[in-house]
């Protein structure tokens, strides 16, 4: 396959090759075999890969220009010069543009081959037209740009491919596999207690490892399974229990009265066979489907780990079986994220040094290349099986076998020492995930991942490379991600210093905890008050006798007293932090002169700090983040149980004391007394102070300051390392002798998938989780959708790095009333978007085929709005200056949702809303069986639309008795058995409104009856429509609340709001029912910015307006549907649209040729609706 940079060149040759000519009959074939071969690399198209003049007979003298099968293509070719968005006048006398003489011939098209894209091309232009939306206007690619934008025609070539239909055919069968093991042992247990099913869990990840071992010879061939098959299935439970025994003790410490098949097994390590698990007894059938149909019949080494970890986690996890079959996020999605945040970045870099011609040059930028690889981290605090993780892992590792292939020119290493060229490691990636069982199924994933590549390494040097051992992997935590510090400061895993390295003796540490101020909040004194409760985060500042002089140290003492006279104890918490900001300005601003002695400068006596701070961890607190500065040190910590702060640092201080004194030779007063803390009001407040730590030493040199947190084993220098991958806690500019010394202070890159969870579908405890993270005091707080909170707690941790984020989320967070809550303040807070996907269908393979409508949404600080933003809509890509909040390229308007229309015109409400149960509510058949029974009743009768029944053109009726009088009810005795049902059915109900309408039986809820006759409009309608259906209706008829009514109207109000204007304003800002319109009053209606026409474009557009309704009477046998759909919207209604959207379009001043865009439309009304909000 061509390179970008090779196509790129390609692509230009081949636009001056066809500059300025083409002749339709005789040059369409040569033009795109041309393209085809040349520019994209295919070999002979024309031997199958494209066919030419498809005979699809419309009338004599029509076929199809050409077609791409295997990529859903269809392609309608015209001469050089002619124009593609013209009519031309057809046979039958119609007049149809390229576009609708293509969608004619898909009509004669079987289903299954219809395309997916459709290219109208005149040899100077392509216009590009995708069927996933087919009234979304084309991407317009010119002949003579070609060359920058060869890749918006990739679309072409770009099939799926076999290798990967392959790994997710196979990955699907190995969960088909583990499903039948979890079911055949799960009726073995005794009982489905939580903790059994744990046991269960943990039970399946250990098989599917060992399978996955013996098949990819990280064991030996078949090893697992020869190792049990010459057991009876009653001693297989024993046998288990002994493999996993050995599996985890290193080969010099296990017995040596070890059996050999045994002893044959490699040590494994990393903790997953360390946990003592309860085996059930086996049976012959259960031995069956383990030895032969999941290790003998299926090859585990082909899986792909991506997929297979979210199909196994939801095979085995109760609470996804219950929801309903395997869910995962397939690789090509997960590539919608990371290629464009990074991995394409990353692609093209490689390409270009490549492509240098001096070896020596390029083996240095190739070094260079793979060191930067490896020092990339990436976080994904919602991580569930780890696909995201696993995937990325797996590119960047194809990335650096490729540096590998052209660094060594696939030469054999024929020494004896170790060889291991590999530098990018699991232990670059990060998540955060709640459910255990996933924790445990993603870090397996990654094991499996890493082994894969491995081997693959191993065949570009010819030499095999020791993948057991596994390095011990906590990098993935358990815990709700929104109650937790994503930098690693509350790690799940830490390690003191004096414990046993070999096989890392963990201690657990719960989830951030802040101020409650409605609890009991104890206060003590010495010369400062201290503020603390239990197990609560404070920040805490402790400082060298000699940081302050003394005539500080007056000044201050006489502040305070001061300040205590004024304001005695107990303080608000406003004079608290009153008194906090004063004291902490004052005493940071002396301090950061480096006044006194300063001997935490030097290297050996912050080591002593350090030493003890984390000796402590885990112990009489949790360390979280810390800097040690040359005369005084800051701390994020919590105290454990009854701890107190003051306790805590006492004895770090009184150690630190003696042994700085010792080392320096001297006998004295090493620290200040007293401390300085603070108790952390929320997260806000922990990561400003978090930022604060990591800014202190902004202005100090190298080698005088120490840094550190987030980690996930926390370390001295000097102890033994075992083959624990430790991650430190250390002074910033240091190498720590054998041990690879990191900081994630922050992450390069920030993925995933977070929950879908909307605004009304949250539980109690997701909805403490938003007010937690926004504040209760954030606008609209209350509509934000779970998602949300994660764009939120991304852009706290990035406003102060270096780092990008990309997240799949639910479509509704870019629609509707969402945006402006979501977006307008974090894009003032300096926020951009990079990059977006905008709305398309995200598939599981559950037996329901559950489909989500998402989008996706790559975000940075503004310091990178010099470059380029990509829009990608399915797969068109379309370079653009800016991306707002609504995905368009347009300014940052943000339609915030309100009571009124911005424009003098009539408001519009929602239609009626019975509370009925359905009584009140009727079939025609229904209706005359019952007037047959009461005759009495037919007056009472309207008919009734709801948004299906108008589209339809099927009403139902209704049985209006609000106005009828007490006499007339008791004349019509089953009105008044229709009557009493209602009222019961309102008694039933919880809702106080509801019980109150029982009262009134006869009225509805919401009533709205106007006295003339009104435009509806349909709540929610398909967005296959390039319109969206309204309609006049006449004064009797009664509409539901799925339907807006607009009273006092005209043809002129009518004509707007039918006109292709006003469709583009619907689809920008509107919300979406999964992809379908959502037609909002407050957002859609009343910031929708009316014209301001002359009486003659006024009386224009009421012409035009009546010619729609008179081309929808010309069919009435049809519905609006029917007249609606673009295959079958007859060309009078069609006329008659265009005719109404140049009237309008004219009255705004718009210009109406047929090169101005949707985009460009709403760019417009953007404008229009910030001069009319001023």
């Amino acid at each position: 396959m061509k390179t970008e940079k090779q196509m790129a060149m390609a692509a230009a040759e081949f636009a001056e090759r066809w500059k300025g000519r083409g002749y339709e009959r005789g040059e369409s074939q040569p033009f795109w075999i041309d393209l085809l071969s040349n520019v994209f690399g295919i070999e002979t198209p024309s031997d199958g890969f494209i066919s030419f003049e498809d005979h699809r007979m419309v009338d004599a003298s029509n076929f199809i220009d050409g077609r791409i099968r295997s990529t859903k293509v269809l392609i309608e070719q015209k001469s050089f010069g002619k124009d593609l968005r013209a009519g031309i006048r057809q046979s039958d006398g119609s007049l149809l543009n390229p576009f609708q003489q293509a969608r004619r011939y898909v009509v004669s098209l079987p289903v299954s081959e219809h395309p997916r894209w459709i290219v109208t091309c005149n040899f100077s232009e392509f216009l590009v037209y995708d069927m996933e939306q087919p009234n979304g206007e084309p991407e317009q690619i010119l002949l003579e740009n070609l060359g920058k934008e060869y890749y918006r025609l990739m679309f072409l070539v770009d099939s799926k491919s076999e290798h990967l239909s392959k790994e997710m055919q196979v990955s699907m069968q190995a969960g088909e596999i583990v499903g039948k093991i979890y079911e055949a042992l799960l009726k073995q247990y005794d009982d489905n207690s939580p903790e059994t099913l744990r046991w269960l869990n943990i039970l399946c990840v250990r098989i599917v490892f060992c399978l996955y071992a013996e098949d990819a010879e990280v064991f030996t061939h078949d090893q697992f399974h020869d190792y049990l098959v010459r057991y009876d299935a009653e001693d297989l439970r024993s046998a288990l229990i002994r493999l996993f025994e050995v599996l985890n003790t290193p080969t010099d410490k296990r017995s040596k009265y070890l059996k050999d098949d045994l002893k044959a097994f490699p040590y494994t390590n990393g903790g997953l066979f360390e946990e003592e698990i309860e085996i059930p007894q086996f049976t012959e059938d259960l031995k069956q489907v383990l030895l032969q149909n999941a290790s003998l019949d299926f090859d585990w080494s082909e899986i792909s780990p991506t997929i297979f970890g979210a199909v196994f986690e939801s095979t085995l996890n109760p609470e996804t079986r219950r929801s309903g079959g395997m869910h995962y996020t397939s690789i090509e999605n997960i590539h919608k994220v990371i290629d464009p945040l990074f991995l394409n970045d990353l692609r093209r870099e490689l390409d270009e040094i490549l492509e240098e011609k001096v070896e020596k040059q390029r083996i240095k930028k190739l070094d260079a290349y793979q060191d930067r690889l490896a020092s990339l981290t990436f976080l994904d605090p919602a991580c569930g099986s780890g696909n995201f993780l696993t995937e990325t892992y797996l590119s960047l590792r194809r990335l650096e076998n490729e540096c590998i292939r052209e660094r060594y020119h696939g030469q054999s290493f024929l020494g004896f020492e170790e060889v291991n060229p590999i530098k990018v490691s699991i232990q670059q990636f990060y998540g955060i995930e709640i459910n255990d069982f996933a924790v445990t199924v993603a870090t397996t994933a990654l094991w499996i991942s890493e082994a894969q590549m491995l081997r693959e390494t191993e065949k570009i040097i010819r030499r095999d490379i020791d993948f057991l051992p596994l390095k011990a992997y906590h990098n993935i935590r358990e815990g709700n991600a929104l109650r937790m510090d994503w930098l690693g400061g509350d790690v799940s895993h830490v390690a003191t210093v004096d414990e046993e390295r070999g096989d890392c003796d963990v201690r657990h540490v719960a989830s951030l905890q802040f101020m409650e101020r409605d609890k009991y909040i104890h206060i003590t004194s010495g010369k400062l008050p201290h503020w603390y409760q239990n197990e609560k985060v404070q920040f805490v500042t402790l400082r060298l006798a000699d940081s302050l002089p003394q005539e500080r140290l007056v000044e201050l003492s006489q502040y305070k007293e001061q300040w205590l006279s004024e304001h005695p104890l107990p303080w608000s918490q406003q004079t608290e932090e009153e008194y906090n900001h004063t004291i902490r300005t004052k005493i940071d601003k002396w301090l950061d002169s480096n006044y006194g002695s300063c001997v935490l400068q030097f290297g050996h006596i912050r080591q002593i700090v350090t030493d003890s701070l984390l000796f402590n961890h885990g112990k009489s607190y949790w360390l979280h983040h810390f800097v040690i500065m040359p005369n005084h040190v800051h701390l994020l910590l919590t105290p454990i149980g009854d701890h107190t702060v003051g306790e805590s640092i006492g004895n770090v201080k009184k150690f630190t004391a003696h042994a700085i004194n010792k080392s320096l030779g001297r006998e004295g007063v090493v620290w200040q007394r007293e401390i300085f803390d603070r108790m952390v009001r929320d997260q806000q407040n922990y990561e400003a102070y978090v930022k604060y730590i990591y800014d202190n030493p902004r202005n100090l040199s190298p080698g005088t300051f120490s840094i550190g947190g987030d980690v996930s084993h926390v370390a001295t220098a000097d102890e033994e390392r075992g083959n624990c991958d430790v991650r430190h806690i250390a002074t910033a500019d240091e190498k720590r002798g054998d041990c690879d010394v990191r900081h994630v202070a922050s992450y390069d890159y920030i993925i995933g998938n977070p929950p879908f969870v909307g605004a009304r579908q949250m539980n109690e405890e997701q909805k403490q989780d938003v007010i937690r993270i926004f504040g209760a005091k954030w606008k609209n707080v209350g509509n934000l959708d779970y998602v949300c909170c994660w764009y939120k707690r991304a852009w706290q941790l990035m406003k102060h790095a270096d780092t990008k984020a990309a997240f799949v989320s639910t479509n509704s967070i870019c629609q509707g009333e969402q945006v402006a809550n979501l977006w307008q303040p974090l894009t003032e807070d300096g926020l951009r978007i990079d990059f977006a996907h905008r709305t398309f269908r995200w598939e599981s393979e559950s037996s329901q085929k559950a489909q989500v409508h998402c989008v996706i949404v790559g975000f940075s600080k503004d310091d990178y709005k010099e470059k380029e933003c990509l829009l990608f809509d399915n797969d068109k890509i379309t370079k653009v200056a800016h991306i707002n909040a609504y995905l368009t390229d347009a300014p940052d308007i943000f339609i915030w949702s309100r009571p009124k229309p911005i424009c003098d015109v009539p408001r519009i409400g929602i239609g009626n809303q019975p509370i009925d149960g359905g009584y009140y509510l009727f079939t025609l058949e229904e209706k005359n069986d019952f007037i047959k029974q009461e005759p009495r009743s037919s007056q009472y009768f309207h008919p009734w639309y709801g948004a299906e029944e108008f589209i339809r053109q099927k009403p139902r009726y209704c049985l209006w008795l609000g106005n009828c009088s007490p006499a007339e009810l008791r004349s019509m005795p089953h009105c008044l058995k229709r009557i009493e049902a209602v009222r019961q059915l309102r008694l039933a109900s919880k809702r106080k409104s509801t019980l109150k309408l029982a009262d009134q039986p006869t009225r509805f809820q919401v009533e709205n009856f106007p006295s003339s006759d009104y435009i509806v409009i349909p709540e929610v309608s398909s967005e296959k429509r390039r319109y969206i259906p309204m309609g006049m209706m006449k004064q009797n008829v009664i509409c539901s609340n799925k339907l807006r009514i607009m009273p006092n109207i005209s043809l002129y109000h009518f004509g707007v709001l039918q006109s292709n204007v006003h469709m583009a304003w619907m689809r920008q800002v509107a919300g979406r029912l999964e992809t379908r319109y959502d037609y909002s009053i407050n957002i859609v209606y009343n910031n929708f910015p009316w014209p301001t026409p002359t009486e003659e474009q006024k009386a224009k557009i009421e012409q035009t307006a009546q010619a729609i309704l008179d081309a929808r009477a010309l069919f009435p046998d049809s519905s609006l549907a029917d007249l609606y759909d673009e295959l079958t919207m007859p060309v009078e209604l069609r006329k008659a649209h265009q005719e109404n959207d140049r009237a309008v379009m004219q009255a705004y001043g718009f210009p109406v040729k047929s090169t101005f865009t949707e985009s460009q439309c709403v760019a417009e009304l953007f404008k229009l609706y910030q001069e009319k909000t001023k």
